[in-house]
């Protein structure tokens, strides 16, 4: 397994279904329907904070790494007005607003990761956040955190096996309708002081 910073083009196309697969439950109101939300998600991907893991040709999983000196340069008004049209792009962008996670101070931040149904169980996802400690000594943060919905208990149960805790928690409310969750979790893992 190989995993670089980048969406190679040949993976394009797997990424924006994986992407969809994880996360049309809270996305697919808000976004609309699948074809235009696959294009909205991938164009809105910063190569520079996006990760593929990959064996061989075979995408197997995709996370996005974020830090306050590391953030995405995507512009998602251009997207959102390329896919929506100038008026239907407003009511989009505002409805995912409040998913944007800004990454805590000191930590190193994990979202938007998805592993390939075929992949699971397979240590893709440890791999991935193993990487994600490597990306965090490397920039001298030291901790990774991220957040976890109240729908996705396999997820948070493979993070505590990995050595993270739960800050907090916050409600969804009022957008809980629109996300189809209750709550976010977040949880956070103290890296090993670094020599």
């Amino acid at each position: 397994m190989e995993i670089t910073f980048g969406l190679p083009p040949d993976s394009v196309d797997r990424a924006s279904e994986l992407m969809w697969e994880a996360f049309c439950g809270k996305l697919h109101r808000p976004l609309g329907g699948e074809d235009r939300a696959k294009q909205f998600l991938i164009g809105i991907l910063d190569p520079g904070t996006l990760v593929v893991a990959r064996d061989g040709d075979e995408l197997l999983g995709v996370m996005v790494l974020t830090d306050s000196e590391h953030l995405s340069h995507a512009d998602e008004w251009a997207v959102a007005r390329d896919i929506y049209g100038t008026f239907a792009a407003v009511p989009r962008l505002l409805l995912v607003a409040p998913l944007d996670t800004k990454p805590p101070p000191g930590c190193l931040y994990v979202d938007w990761i998805a592993v390939a149904p075929e992949a699971r169980g397979r240590g893709v996802g440890s791999e991935l956040l193993a990487f994600a400690e490597t990306v965090a000594a490397q920039r001298g943060l030291p901790a990774l955190a991220l957040d976890v919905i109240d729908t996705n208990p396999r997820a948070q149960a493979l993070y505590a096996r990995l050595g993270f805790d739960v800050e907090s928690t916050r409600s969804a409310w009022p957008f809980r309708w629109l996300y189809q969750v209750k709550s976010y979790t977040r949880m956070t893992r103290k890296l090993p002081a670094l020599g």
